[in-house]
């Protein structure tokens, strides 16, 4: 009993650092999706793309109101459920 207690503790521990981590990373992702549509530098975007996916930046770009591009529309289009 003893040792589940110090288990859920850790699981909980976990999950927290993991979610910690997934919101720097989004942070530092939306700085670069900024950067690049400032910049044009289209290295920012592709290591965003990479932390992210196509979804994930589409979805931080439109929370961040930038401008969703072409080949995203089309993306999405494709990628849409029926």
């Amino acid at each position: 009993t003893k040792f589940n207690g110090e288990v859920e503790v850790l699981e909980e521990r976990i999950r927290n650092d993991a979610k910690e981590c997934r919101n720097i990373i989004a942070e530092m992702c939306g700085t670069m999706l900024v950067s690049h549509e400032k910049t044009g530098d289209a290295s920012l975007y592709d290591q965003a793309c990479e932390k992210l996916g196509m979804k994930g930046v589409i979805t931080l770009k439109r929370s961040l109101g930038l401008r969703v591009t072409e080949s995203e529309i089309d993306y999405l289009l494709k990628n849409v459920s029926h």
